[in-house]
């Protein structure tokens, strides 16, 4: 069962290594598409992260910034 983390879900899936490579194998290969199948995106539109953009040493002076403060401003 895939792991929800934010808009999507993580699979984590070990079934060999270097010295027993299994990924050719059928089960093996019918387990990674159903798990692709199963952590794709489910909703219709991806939407993109908001990022603040605050500038060098703001927490180090102590300053306060609003939300309206330009320097905040999304590019």
């Amino acid at each position: 069962m895939p792991i929800a983390r934010g808009h999507g879900r993580v699979f984590y899936f070990s079934p060999g290594d270097e010295e027993y490579p299994v990924y050719h194998h059928p089960d093996v290969l019918k387990v990674i598409a159903n798990a692709v199948a199963c952590a794709a995106p489910t909703e219709p539109e991806r939407r993109t992260p908001s990022v603040s953009r605050r500038p060098t040493g703001w927490y180090e002076t102590g300053e306060t910034l609003s939300t309206a403060d330009p320097r905040l401003a999304q590019s």
